[in-house]
């Protein structure tokens, strides 16, 4: 039982981190970031797609991977709060 709630949970988890990830796409992102950042777009898809990957499997090579990506799309982020 442990293990299928563990599961859900991260699967619970990867579907809020891409719903969130889409909503700074469509949402705080603006023409400039998107100008100084030209590869942006292709970075929050990406990870949004791992997202994906994450949910279907088991693997913690692919949470660190959509980890990494988050963290990238974060840095991004930051930058623009400045």
């Amino acid at each position: 039982n442990s293990a299928a709630r563990m599961a859900e949970t991260k699967e619970k988890f990867a579907q809020k981190c891409k719903e969130e990830l889409l909503i700074l796409w469509t949402d705080y992102f603006k023409p400039e970031h998107f100008a100084k950042y030209p590869k942006l777009t292709e970075k929050i898809l990406a990870a949004a797609r791992q997202c994906s990957t994450v949910k279907r499997d088991v693997n913690l090579e692919a949470a660190q991977k959509l980890k990494d990506m988050v963290g990238e799309v974060a840095a991004i982020f930051r930058e623009t709060k400045k």
